[in-house]
């Protein structure tokens, strides 16, 4: 009888801890798929400089050391390469990134080439020698953007070897996201405009079209909804332009807004000032719910980048002296850590 007891709560135990182990990996995983298709990373990640991702067992992320790989649970860290890695992909057994971005200058990378990389730290390959940025891999493709010249940042795919190289679009693009057979973007005429516009474009470049007429700063496809920041404000509209509202007020490019799950994520900026030794500029990193609800502040600090993946939030804090520390933290705000 005793026995039967015994063996009954350790099947118990281990039904619980499998529970729990596919619970952690859904969160994870969900946030990189879209009505079934796989992504490499989210949109708000790429958005944010891609610098970190996940495959649903290990977290993938980027430091000015290197590239990185840990465990969900921040266990078993391990460097993968010395490459300050942006934009970071996972896709079946490999990472793809940009493989030179000055995180600390806050500004799109323009040196670093398309490489990729096996999961385990082998085979770092070039793919190709474009300075490829708002890389996207969505079911076989590698969607990316590039400087042909001073004046366009064009629009690519290719395959995952390299080969097929296709362009889909000219002019300077600011922004791009793919969701379902679209690709959703921003661009100016060239890179002396004050305009930017916003456009769909089937993933094989036809049928393009004008979205919002209006000067946006920036533009996230996101589950059926466009979210815009529009004269420091933060919108949102559906896809077919119905049921436009207004979610926050006094934000800019500057708030790396990254919208996961049913969050908003976002840095708000305060008046700067002084507040430690290591000279951080106040400001917070806050949460708010999709619909404009309930608004939270997770942390202080003058935060950028924002990446989310699973129950994690990757992030930058700037200093005034130029130097850039990278933390993480839950979701919840709670357990923050420093991890360059």
């Amino acid at each position: 009888m005793k026995y039967k007891k015994a063996v009954s709560l350790l099947l118990y135990v281990l039904i619980i801890f499998l529970a729990l182990n596919f619970h952690v990996r859904k969160l994870a995983s969900d946030d990189f798929s879209t009505n079934n298709k796989i992504r490499g990373n989210s949109e708000s990640n790429i958005k944010n400089l891609g610098l970190a991702a996940t495959d649903g067992d290990w977290i993938y992320y980027s430091t000015n050391s290197g590239l990185y790989k840990t465990k969900c649970d921040g266990s078993n860290k391990i460097k993968l390469c010395d490459d300050k890695a942006s934009f970071i992909n996972v896709y079946d057994d490999w990472v793809y990134y940009n493989s030179g971005t000055d995180i600390s200058s806050n500004f799109i990378s323009t040196t670093g080439y398309l490489y990729k990389i096996k999961k385990d730290g082998s085979n770092r390959t070039l793919l190709v020698r474009d300075t490829a940025q708002f890389i996207n891999i969505v079911d076989g493709w590698i969607y990316y953007c590039s400087h042909d010249t001073l004046s366009t940042n064009s629009m690519y795919k290719i395959k995952f070897d390299g080969s097929s190289k296709t362009k889909l679009s000219d002019n300077f693009i600011t922004g791009m996201y793919s969701e379902d057979n679209w690709i959703y973007y921003t661009s100016r005429f060239n890179i002396h405009s004050n305009i930017n516009k916003s456009y769909r474009i089937k993933n094989d470049g036809t049928e393009k079209y004008e979205l919002l007429n209006s000067n946006i700063e920036e533009m996230i496809a996101y589950n059926g909804w466009i979210y815009y920041l529009y004269n420091g404000n933060l919108y949102r509209i559906k896809v077919d332009g119905s049921k436009k509202s207004k979610i926050l007020t006094d934000v800019s490019k500057f708030s790396y807004i990254n919208i996961t799950g049913d969050w908003i994520f976002y840095c708000k900026a305060i008046t700067p000032k002084i507040i430690d030794v290591n000279y951080r500029a106040e400001g917070q990193l806050r949460k708010i719910k999709v619909d404009g609800g309930e608004d939270v502040n997770l942390t202080d600090g003058n935060i950028s980048n924002i990446n989310v993946v699973g129950e994690w939030i990757f992030y930058t804090i700037n200093n005034f002296d130029g130097n850039h520390r990278f933390y993480k933290i839950k979701t919840d705000g709670s357990n923050q850590q420093v991890l360059d």
